[in-house]
């Protein structure tokens, strides 16, 4: 919807749109400002441009599935835009907005700068791969808060499975286990290893099967709305909840044979399940601060370890980038280290430090997109108008 609007404004008011194009550099003249930028961009043969959506498409595909083959992707993919794109330049009046994204799809960016977030399922698009940092970077810009990450590790639904207990590598519980879902991740990838496990007993999976049964459901959706992706948020809640139900964890009889199974240091489980349990027998406040209706103790065997390991293979924690180029926050100017600016050039959304920089919450992004794209394309258009280059947009 949000999208749409948008796009109708840019159409309704003729701006050009150049697909199949891509920022190669940007032109900086002798006073440091920025003036132009390069472009690299496909003839326009539907054949060639098909060509080039396959290709991102494979790519996005294999690195949301992480495979080991995405590395060589981003080669490939420059490579044919290089064979086939014609460079060409545009010399600008107001500046240049960076806004393309985060550089989630970028493994080698995230490895250096965000590395416990590394092996996460990337949130994105091919478009994502760090572009605006490269080309800020290149004319003095600097980053800031490119190490901080958002994953959506989100346990719940169905809540019954948030009232166990959640557990690190070694055995000792870290928070409280309905914390929202960025939140939880921070402090997933805060532990050793960035490993954890959600606790579960029989009766804790019998209330969970009763939840999900008064979930909305798939079957309710005609084939339109499905194609046009209005389910997927069903399709991977219950893609997971069935993963985590029968596959992506350890079951054992005891808590004594579970701990035993995940190489945990000997007692220190069953201490922490065991005091769990007492805090909730006695009456006594969570340690985490959870609330009493959101726990239930482990007590009905056989219990279940289900992995939450940000970096886990069966149960994908979907992950974005927050940080980027360091800008002026009310007007979008991208700054050098000393805290100067360099004019003409801008960055908004997750291409800049911004309102989402230091924590995330669902929709934020949409928000800051549209107050930093709005701040940065109203300076841009006064600068043009002070230069001289006729009436303000």
């Amino acid at each position: 919807v949000l999208f749409a609007a948008l796009a109708e404004a840019v159409a309704r008011r003729g701006i050009e749109v150049r697909r199949h194009t891509s920022a190669q550099s940007l032109v900086v003249a002798g006073d440091g400002a920025v003036v132009g930028v390069e472009l690299l961009a496909l003839p326009a043969s539907q054949p060639l441009r098909a060509a080039h959506l396959g290709l991102r498409g494979v790519f996005e595909a294999l690195r949301s599935a992480r495979s080991k083959r995405a590395e060589r992707a981003p080669e490939a993919l420059a490579a044919f835009e290089r064979r086939w794109g014609r460079v060409s330049r545009i010399d600008v009046r107001g500046g240049v907005i960076l806004a393309s994204g985060g550089f989630v799809f970028n493994q080698a960016l995230l490895h250096e700068r965000a590395p416990r977030y590394a092996e996460c399922m990337p949130l994105g698009t091919a478009g994502d791969d760090g572009t605006a940092i490269r080309l800020g970077e290149a004319v003095g810009a600097v980053s800031g808060e490119t190490e901080r990450c958002a994953a959506s590790r989100f346990i719940a639904p169905p809540e019954a499975l948030v009232t166990g207990a959640l557990v690190d590598e070694t055995g000792r519980r870290f928070c409280d286990e309905t914390l929202y879902g960025a939140t939880l991740s921070k402090a997933i990838s805060e532990r050793p290893g960035g490993v954890a496990y959600m606790l579960t007993d029989a009766a804790i999976r019998s209330r969970a099967e009763q939840q999900m049964k008064q979930e909305e459901r798939v079957r309710d959706f005609t084939l339109g709305q499905l194609a046009a992706g209005h389910a997927n948020h069903l399709l991977f809640r219950n893609y997971c909840y069935l993963t985590n139900r029968h596959v992506n964890r350890r079951r054992a009889p005891t808590l004594e044979a579970l701990e035993q199974a995940l190489a945990m240091p000997p007692g220190a489980l069953v201490a922490a399940v065991r005091e769990y349990n007492a805090a909730l027998a006695s009456g006594q406040p969570d340690a985490f601060g959870k609330a009493r209706e959101s726990c239930a103790p482990l007590l009905q065997p056989p219990f279940d370890a289900i992995d939450c390991s940000l970096d886990s293979a069966l149960f994908p924690g979907p992950c974005l980038t927050l940080g980027g180029l360091r800008v002026d926050g009310l007007c979008g100017r991208a700054l050098r280290a000393d805290g100067s600016e360099i004019p003409g050039l801008y960055a908004a959304g997750r291409s800049a430090v911004g309102v989402a920089s230091r924590s995330y919450v669902s929709g934020l992004s949409l928000a800051d997109c549209v107050f930093s794209g709005r701040n940065a394309g109203r300076d841009a258009a006064e600068r043009a108008s002070r230069a001289g280059a006729g009436p303000r947009p």
